[in-house]
């Protein structure tokens, strides 16, 4: 997937390269959106398969603004394999970064808006629902409540942020939650039945938020895996960003930060 469009190429058993030019299937707003304030928006695209449908996350075209629908930014899409069909699985999400299946379910990370000073509004993790709305951009969450962002003018504000749903688990401000992964029945105990959600931490480091590699359980239970990317001194060491299973009791984490990619093993 590639900010403008996904594409794809005909491979057949034994191939090494592409049988022919890259196909497009799908294109994806690639600029501000028209009333956005400051340089704020979201070009990285996430996408999953199950079974016979593809998923893919389009953040929105600026740090809060009110959309034009046609847009079909900050939702969640899902789709033919080939990108035929498209519809908003879910809405309101300004920024899903990170997008997992588990037994079933979709889950998927989220960040919150740059404007609200450093203590909020907290970045989430939600067990998504398709066909809801998750209330961005007129509603944040912050200490597990979902309040009114009364900074901006709205045209087409809700009456009440209740009618939205509240996340799974949340991380704190300017965390950061980028990429997740699931580890099932078959992993050590340390993972088992549980995800793996990088927080590539806060654009200004002082803030101090994230820098942690978290497990979470599809409860929402929330404890520490790794961490240390950020030093006793409040520097930057690392900045993980995405995690994939290698095995049961493996996998990688992607650093942005250093440009490299670490191997993790768990006992």
């Amino acid at each position: 997937t590639l900010t403008e469009h996904l594409i794809r190429y005909e491979y057949r058993a034994g191939d090494r390269t592409p049988r022919g030019a890259p196909e497009v299937i799908a294109r994806f707003p690639n600029k501000p959106s028209p009333n956005a304030i400051g340089v704020v928006w979201h070009i990285t695209r996430t996408i999953r398969f199950v079974g016979d449908t593809l998923y893919v996350s389009v953040g929105s075209g600026c740090n809060a603004c009110e959309q034009p629908k046609e847009e079909m930014r900050a939702m969640i899409l899902a789709m033919d394999p080939d990108g035929k069909n498209v519809r908003a699985y879910a809405t309101g999400i300004r920024n899903a970064v990170g997008i997992e299946w588990a037994d079933g379910m979709l889950y998927a990370t989220a960040n919150g808006v740059d404007h609200l000073g450093n203590d909020a509004p907290d970045d989430v993790m939600y067990l998504i629902e398709e066909g809801k709305n998750y209330g961005w951009p007129y509603c944040y969450e912050s200490g597990g409540k979902l309040l009114k962002d009364d900074s901006l003018f709205w045209k087409n504000e809700p009456d009440s942020c209740d009618t939205f749903p509240i996340s799974l688990t949340s991380f704190g401000p300017h965390s950061a939650p980028l990429g997740l992964a699931y580890f099932g029945d078959g992993t050590p105990a340390v993972l088992k039945n549980s995800f793996l959600v990088a927080l590539h931490g806060s654009h200004e480091a002082d803030i101090g938020n994230g820098y942690q590699i978290v497990r979470v359980s599809k409860r929402g239970e929330k404890s520490v895996f790794m961490d240390g990317f950020l030093d006793e001194k409040g520097e930057r060491v690392a900045r993980p960003v995405h995690i994939l299973p290698i095995s049961d009791d493996s996998f990688f984490v992607s650093d942005d930060f250093n440009g490299v990619i670490y191997y993790v093993y768990a006992r």
